[in-house]
């Protein structure tokens, strides 16, 4: 492991959405690996799953929230009038639906920074397909568009002194190797591999344990080396 590709990128506004949050959109601070991966997937047209590591990092803009036409409704209950706003007919019987208004958590002006250390007989086809995709790529919703500033090949190195430069995510297995001055912030179960089925839907397999830690957090001291790159960015892979 001494390469990896490195996409440097941008966001105007974003979400990432959690799966428990229901009536309002909130959004991760970052991407999860399963987004990232995704995203991978759509620039390459994998159409099955491929393995890699990945490392997320980023200086997050502020949040924000916006309205969204939400509807809700279930094959099961029936149209009442006064009590649903529209509906749909099924087997000549009508359905209700409820429409109404909802709020969506968004990231403004989010930059990012992130890892990829494919399988070594798919590093050039991730990256030829990185730099000339064969679609818009998008990271969170399909309208979230990235805006990709650089994608190189970068040098990896072992190191004992490091420098967190911007906000990232840091799995559990590494804590136990560094000691920072405060660490105390949150934790996130962040999906990373997935199967899809044949009706393309997305099944999750596993999930990473990690740390979201800021720039503020300074490393106090490294007692297994860790990478970085040629830059000085600290690279924490899952």
């Amino acid at each position: 492991m001494n390469k990896a590709i490195r996409i440097k990128c941008k966001q105007e506004l974003v979400n990432f959405k959690k799966p428990t949050s229901l009536l309002i959109k909130e959004t991760y601070p970052l991407p999860p690996y399963s987004t990232v991966i995704g995203m991978i997937h759509k620039a390459c047209d994998f159409h099955e799953y491929h393995d890699m590591q990945i490392s997320i990092q980023g200086k997050i803009g502020s949040h924000v929230s916006d309205l969204y036409t939400r509807y809700a409704f279930n094959q099961n209950t029936k149209y009442e009038d006064g009590r649903h706003n529209i509906w749909f007919e099924y087997e000549n019987q009508k359905y209700g639906i409820t429409k109404g208004i909802a709020h969506t958590e968004l990231i403004s002006q989010l930059e990012l920074v992130i890892h990829i250390i494919p399988k070594e007989d798919e590093f050039e086809i991730i990256y030829h397909g990185l730099k000339y995709p064969k679609y818009y790529l998008s990271l969170g919703r399909h309208e979230d568009l990235l805006n990709i500033e650089q994608i190189e090949i970068v040098e990896l190195q072992e190191v004992n002194k490091a420098t967190i430069k911007l906000e990232q995510y840091v799995p559990i297995s590494f804590m136990n190797n560094i000691e920072f001055f405060d660490a105390n912030t949150t934790q996130y179960f962040l999906p990373k591999k997935y199967i899809i089925k044949k009706n393309g839907k997305r099944i999750w397999k596993d999930k990473i344990k990690v740390k979201l830690i800021y720039k503020k957090h300074r490393i106090r001291k490294i007692t297994k080396p860790i990478v970085c790159d040629q830059d000085e960015y600290t690279v924490f892979l899952a």
